[in-house]
């Protein structure tokens, strides 16, 4: 279910490419690419991701935040990070 699941997510990032792939898997030109693992072939590349994915999220709940409160940010109530 998972590997069916990030192959309908590949699809809809980039069709021709996920297309073009799975031609050249039924064709026998390319091994069969890996969708669900595609992303963790290396730690250095799992904590790039994790970065990435924390930074994208703070920036849309800040979105939300700003949209459902006519303003301001999500960052004005953390005082932890700043010292006085």
């Amino acid at each position: 279910m998972e590997l069916l699941f990030t192959s309908f997510v590949a699809y809809f990032e980039n069709p021709n490419d996920w297309l073009f792939q799975k031609n050249e898997e039924k064709s026998g030109r390319a091994p069969k690419f890996d969708y669900a693992n595609a992303n963790v072939s290396s730690p250095q590349q799992i904590v790039l991701t994790s970065i990435w994915a924390i930074i994208v999220f703070a920036y849309t709940a800040n979105a939300f935040y700003f949209l459902q409160n006519g303003g301001g940010s999500i960052f004005d109530s953390v005082s932890f990070f700043i010292k006085e």
